[in-house]
């Protein structure tokens, strides 16, 4: 298999990857998702260590349009990561403002709360 056959295959395979990330992310799989990622990463590093430099016109064409696909699930990935995260510090806050009226309320439990009432030594 020629260098520039080799290169163009792992350039389809980083793109089926990220088609792959784009398909977890979309169905909120987070899990698979942070899994499979290392997968990604090892394929972007090993494309930045092996560019396809003698490869033809016809080739590069095939890459470029490859590229633009797998930037534009990244993007999309970023943009449904970004959301979850929004949840998820929606989801923090709310257990914390749960936590504060429950220790607020248990502190207060078997206290009689009636306006001008006296106070009950501590």
């Amino acid at each position: 298999m020629s260098t520039s056959s080799s290169s163009l295959q792992q350039w389809l395979r980083l793109h089926s990857v990220s088609q792959r990330m784009l398909k977890l992310a979309t169905e909120k799989k987070w899990d698979e998702l942070v899994e499979g990622e290392m997968e990604y990463i090892c394929l972007v590093e090993s494309l930045t260590q092996n560019p396809a430099l003698s490869s033809g016109p016809s080739t590069h064409n095939q890459i470029r349009g490859l590229l633009r696909a797998i930037i534009d699930n990244e993007n999309e990935v970023k943009r449904l990561l970004n959301m979850r995260m929004d949840e998820l510090k929606v989801l923090i806050q709310n257990g914390n403002q749960q936590r504060t009226l429950t220790s607020t309320y248990s502190n207060l439990s078997g206290m009689l709360l009636v306006p001008d009432a006296p106070t009950s030594p501590q």
